[in-house]
């Protein structure tokens, strides 16, 4: 019996290590989180109220509803013309 309670201990004792470690990677991804999302917001403050433009996979998008709201309703003549797509357009 005292060899089980030994054995058990020692499993304890790396579960708590592993979520000390876990704890750590938290709190470490947290603090980077904060710092950007101050980044974000004096970046936010000196573009008077816009969001900067960022880049994914080379394509510049800009946010924010007030610089997009003109392009929210299709207009003639269209700039593009789709040809073969079959699956329904849910984003623009």
């Amino acid at each position: 019996m005292l060899e089980r309670k030994w054995t058990s201990i020692a499993r304890l004792k790396k579960q708590v290590m592993d979520l000390e470690r876990q704890c750590k990677q938290l709190k470490e991804t947290n603090e980077a989180y904060q710092i950007d999302m101050q980044n974000m917001e004096k970046s936010f403050k000196e573009n008077g109220g816009k969001l900067p433009p960022k880049e994914t996979n080379g394509v510049l998008e800009f946010g924010g509803p007030a610089e997009n709201s003109g392009d929210a309703i299709p207009r003639e003549p269209e700039k593009l013309k789709l040809k073969g797509h079959r699956a329904r357009i849910t984003k623009v």
